[in-house]
């Protein structure tokens, strides 16, 4: 591989990373911009070194592409917390580790399949939401309680809900 096409996989690749990254950004979620940029270019980086052993004898180039996938697993698990009964952060952990294997696509030279998966997570990311806002309201419930102000009430209203089944 001639530097230029290195040069050029290592820039598409920052291309690709910087778009989902904006979006993770925009949302102000905890990997944005710098961190999908950085782990696509790096995955990209990996991808050409990787390729380029297969000259030498006793090498074998799929093993530093699965470390890449493996290590992104821990990143991603750093990003993935538990904030009371909810976890959040398992969109950008997915979303992490998809991008690494935008960048190993370009550094390999799959471009179709790179360009194609970073459109499809742009989508995802940009537009799912909605959805799962549309279809959670759909099993929404409003409830209005008038009730006297007498001790114990709110205690017994609680309890009345929850034989319901309504939490």
């Amino acid at each position: 591989m001639t530097a230029g096409t290195a040069v050029m996989r290592l820039g598409l690749s920052f291309l690709l990373g910087m778009a989902v990254g904006y979006e993770r950004e925009a949302r102000q979620k905890i990997a944005g911009l710098k961190t999908h940029t950085l782990v696509s270019v790096g995955s990209c980086l990996v991808m050409i070194i990787s390729t380029s052993m297969g000259d030498f004898n006793d090498t074998d180039s799929s093993r530093m592409a699965a470390s890449v996938v493996s290590g992104i697993g821990f990143l991603g698990a750093g990003t993935i917390l538990k904030e009371g009964n909810s976890v959040i952060g398992l969109t950008t952990a997915a979303s992490l580790w998809v991008i690494s294997a935008v960048g190993m696509a370009v550094g390999r030279g799959i471009f179709l399949e790179a360009f194609a998966t970073a459109g499809l997570i742009l989508v995802a990311l940009t537009f799912f939401p909605d959805l799962e806002r549309w279809t959670q309201r759909k099993n929404e419930l409003n409830l209005v309680v008038n009730s006297l102000d007498c001790l114990g009430q709110t205690g017994r209203i609680g309890s009345l809900l929850a034989e319901m089944g309504i939490y």
